[in-house]
């Protein structure tokens, strides 16, 4: 089937969790647990699993749903916030922001979880990873030259630019 992915709160949870709604008609149906929120749902490219951030433990980790098998595994398991996941186009590297460093920094790691790296080192936050259409490239936001503004680097963090003018 198809389905659109959300986060959203049902059933008087105290959380809002990430749903999964049919596009042919019917009712959502809750995809992570109540026990904890879930946040920014992003599908991988086959369809078959969601990676999304969920606070199971103190800090948001990045999971990973495999939709129709019905199972889950966490790709971090760190001592700071893990989250905003989305996986590249060919579905084999995931980028996400982490603040295993001391604040927010762009991240890439493998689908399973391994090879973490890290692709952007500034004092400022770097947030909110994109991928270009083809994953040579990912756009993120920071705020490093004064204001909100977004940056491309190559998919190895060479080639830092920023691509919007403003003050």
């Amino acid at each position: 089937g198809k389905w659109i992915a959300f986060i959203g709160k049902r059933d008087g949870a105290d959380n809002a969790q990430v749903q999964l709604l049919p596009t042919e008609g019917g009712d959502a149906r809750a995809l992570t647990s109540h026990a904890t929120p879930a946040t920014s749902p992003s599908w991988s490219p086959d369809g078959r699993s969601i990676a999304y951030s969920s606070y199971t433990r103190v800090h948001p980790q990045i999971i990973v749903s495999n939709v129709y098998q019905g199972t889950r595994e966490t790709l971090t398991d760190e001592k700071s916030s893990a989250y905003m996941p989305v996986y590249a186009p060919d579905g084999s590297r995931i980028a996400f922001m982490s603040q295993r460093d001391g604040n927010s920094e762009i991240y890439v790691m493998n689908r399973d979880g391994s090879g973490a790296r890290r692709l952007t080192n500034h004092p400022s936050a770097d947030v909110t990873p994109t991928w270009s259409p083809t994953g040579t490239q990912i756009g993120f936001t920071s705020d490093r030259s004064g204001s909100p503004q977004i940056w491309v680097m190559d998919a190895d963090g060479l080639n830092l630019r920023r691509i919007t003018i403003g003050e």
